[in-house]
């Protein structure tokens, strides 16, 4: 083989191999191309303050399973299969706040843990750029390029050793969520097409509303959304999804749909409502 194609070959070799070794250096590098050089962030410390004001979100769940004729079996201890009670649909809800935080970021980057590590690695890799060149046959481009590659690396590790101690101090944003109850509140509506039923606090909405709802996404008309309040959500169902309410509902009958890979199990969507609504909290309030 000639030179030019021996350098060729191991150019080819080096290129694969860089993206899966992970050398020091490497790593370093790639961090800071990537935009994420916190990662080198040590002796971290971060503070959170609430920021005023917050907003309340009442996540609507429609189950796509739980048809009202459904039935469980219970294993007792002859073996046999009791039926139990019907499993009714509800509809799911979860109500929510949503805040924001400001987190003050204070670290130290290039410390003494940093050079340690960088020492060390150092070492590591140029142990392996060793074993590599000295192992390698005259043919073997494979582990000459990796000797190459691992004994680069420590170079520019070693370098990074000098690095300046630097000192971070940063002030970020975080949105913060927070679940507080799992009933229904007061007052919501599902609009079933032109139609609307008042969902209770375990999410029924009566027999009516079931039977209209069945239909509906049969051959979906008009809309299908939550109400609460003066605010309103609608209430996207995908084909897919309906497709898998059909098959949980009308397990007799032939699918003429599909729902591919994995079986959806809710459709959902958020209404946002004036703070205080679902808390029954002042509206000065500040969110924990």
């Amino acid at each position: 083989m000639s030179i030019v194609a021996r350098c060729a070959h191991a150019v080819l070799v080096v290129a694969a191999v860089v993206p899966l070794a992970g050398g020091c250096a490497t790593t370093w590098i790639t961090t800071q191309v990537a935009g994420s050089p916190h990662l080198w962030d040590e002796d971290i410390r971060e503070e959170s303050v609430p920021l005023p004001g917050f907003t309340e979100q009442l996540v609507v769940g429609l189950p796509l399973g739980g048809a009202a004729d459904d039935t469980t079996g219970a294993t007792g201890a002859t073996g046999a299969n009791h039926p139990t009670e019907p499993v009714r649909f509800a509809v799911a809800c979860t109500s929510q706040q949503r805040a924001r935080d400001v987190v003050y970021h204070q670290a130290f980057r290039y410390g003494r843990h940093w050079k340690k590590q960088a020492a060390l690695a150092t070492l590591l890799e140029g142990l392996l750029a060793t074993a590599f060149v000295v192992s390698a046959g005259d043919d073997e481009i494979g582990r000459q390029a990796a000797g190459v590659y691992f004994g680069v690396d420590a170079l520019v590790t070693a370098g990074l050793m000098l690095l300046p101690r630097k000192e971070i101090y940063r002030r970020d944003e975080r949105p913060m969520t927070t679940p507080f109850r799992t009933d229904c509140p007061d007052g919501l509506v599902l609009e079933i097409g032109s139609e609307r039923f008042p969902v209770d606090a375990a999410g029924h909405i009566g027999e009516r509303g079931e039977v209209l709802l069945d239909d509906w996404m049969a051959t979906p008309s008009g809309s299908l959304r939550a109400l609460l309040g003066d605010g309103a959500a609608e209430l996207v169902v995908s084909a897919e999804e309906r497709c898998a309410w059909a098959s949980q509902h009308h397990a007799d009958q032939p699918l003429s749909c599909s729902f591919g890979a994995s079986r959806p199990t809710v459709a959902t969507t958020i209404l946002t409502v004036a703070p205080g609504t679902l808390t029954r909290a002042p509206v000065g309030y500040l969110a924990p």
